[in-house]
């Protein structure tokens, strides 16, 4: 396509005006076979003086390869960022899940835990009561339950370290005597 450009710009050149592609190194264009096929190539111009003529030579190379190396990484990189955003929505989605989750589980669990100790407590008075040791058992279960939680937290913590959440005891006695 710039063929047709050739002769003015020889012209010029040989008249004394500044090459622009003389000697500067590839550059690419498309470039056209004898057979009609247009291909992508890199052409160098270079001068020389031959038998007191200036002389100019040309060096093409064809790039389609390159060119098809090319956009096989684009595309191949292009997948691997389509890739990479979907793990990253996938992994908030998880550790969010995992947050509320440990939340929606801590709130009964607490209240387990709270009332299995007043219970304990007042049962606590009766010597020698089956209800007493089924209470430390209901009890020991949800501490059992609450490291489980707990450990389900961390992980989430670890996934998405902006996720803060710091849990402290309550002692329900010191609670329910603010509801009575």
């Amino acid at each position: 396509d710039t063929a047709r450009g050739h002769p003015q710009y020889i012209a010029k050149y040989l008249h004394g005006e500044p090459a622009g592609k003389v000697g500067r190194g590839p550059r690419e264009l498309i470039a056209q076979r004898s057979n009609g096929e247009k291909f992508p190539a890199d052409i160098a111009i270079g001068e020389a003086m031959v038998d007191s003529r200036r002389r100019f030579i040309a060096i093409i190379r064809d790039i389609t390869d390159r060119k098809e190396r090319d956009r096989a990484l684009r595309d191949a990189l292009e997948t691997a960022e389509a890739a990479t955003e979907r793990e990253r929505k996938a992994n908030r989605a998880k550790v969010s899940f995992l947050a509320a989750l440990t939340h929606e589980l801590r709130t009964p669990l607490n209240a387990i835990l709270g009332f299995s100790e007043l219970l304990e407590r007042e049962l606590s008075a009766a010597p020698n009561s089956k209800m007493g040791d089924y209470a430390q058992l209901i009890h020991d279960a949800g501490e059992q339950l609450l490291q489980l939680v707990n450990n389900l937290l961390e992980f989430a913590r670890l996934e998405a370290p902006s996720l803060i959440n710091n849990p402290e005891p309550v002692h329900m006695r010191n609670f329910t005597a603010h509801l009575e």
